[in-house]
């Protein structure tokens, strides 16, 4: 149970160390970087851990899974010392996508399902988990782009309401709604990765055809495509605040009907 817990664990925080970095890579803040250098020195740490317990229980690398696991282990150790000495760009970032690949791909390998030992119920619940929390952001970016939308009517038609003066400047708002996207969009990314490997671990195929599925990718891509236009011009007029609003639409619509035309969602 505790090697189970630990398996999780450093799974889990492979996963957000790829949150983290990308973050710092799209942001650039001190502070980022360094939450992303704690949160891999934990990892490592955890997975260090577990590593040599089980090399001291079963005296050799057994197949694969272990290999994959060692591999994954030294391009987080270089990662981790690149980004905290060598400070070259992007390379933790990329090396930590490398690094989460192998740790979630390793359970797959042939001949690996003894050792991995994996639960279908962990990969749902880290699906769930970071499906929840796309669902958050996207709320919160729903929010601030109608407090946008509002604030915008104002202006153009020259209302003072009460509204008006309670209301953040335009500017605040526009930011506020893509940086609230732009946290959703990996989270939702998180939340499909684990949803396959769910889904070939518990039935040992992927229903590509899912509408939950294919919804979601729709989207994600329906997402990213609004931040694109915003990061590529620097600043978002009113129709594409108003596309992010509408894409919540189709969130609320992805989560309370979709859901139910899927052999796997649906709670009825």
């Amino acid at each position: 149970m505790a090697a189970q817990v630990a398996y999780d664990a450093f799974s889990l925080g492979n996963a957000l160390c790829v949150l983290f970095w990308f973050f710092d890579a799209m942001e650039r803040r001190r502070w980022l970087q360094r939450l992303a250098q704690w949160a891999m020195a934990v990892v490592l740490l955890v997975q260090t851990g577990w590593l040599f317990d089980r090399l001291h229980l079963t005296g050799a690398v057994l197949d694969r899974f272990d290999a994959a696991l060692w591999v994954s282990w030294v391009i987080l150790l270089v990662a981790w010392f690149a980004s905290s000495w060598l400070r070259v760009d992007l390379l933790p970032f990329l090396a930590s996508v490398v690094s989460f690949a192998l740790v979630v791909l390793a359970p797959l390998a042939p001949g690996a399902a003894a050792s991995a030992q994996v639960r279908s119920g962990d990969l749902l619940l880290l699906h769930i988990a970071f499906a929840l929390a796309s669902y958050v952001a996207f709320a919160f970016s729903f929010v601030f782009a109608v407090m946008y939308l509002v604030q915008s009517w104002s202006l153009r038609h020259k209302r003072w309401t009460s509204w008006y003066f309670r209301l953040l400047p335009l500017a605040t708002l526009e930011r506020y709604t893509f940086r609230a996207v732009f946290l959703g969009l990996p989270f939702l990314m998180m939340a499909m990765v684990f949803g396959v490997l769910w889904s070939v671990v518990a039935f040992g195929r992927v229903y590509w055809h899912d509408p939950k599925l294919v919804a979601t990718s729709v989207l994600w891509l329906s997402y990213a495509v609004c931040l694109w236009l915003r990061r590529r011009t620097g600043w978002a007029d009113r129709a594409l605040v108003a596309a992010c609003a509408a894409c919540f639409g189709g969130v609320m619509v992805n989560f309370m009907v979709v859901s139910n035309l899927s052999a796997f969602h649906h709670t009825g």
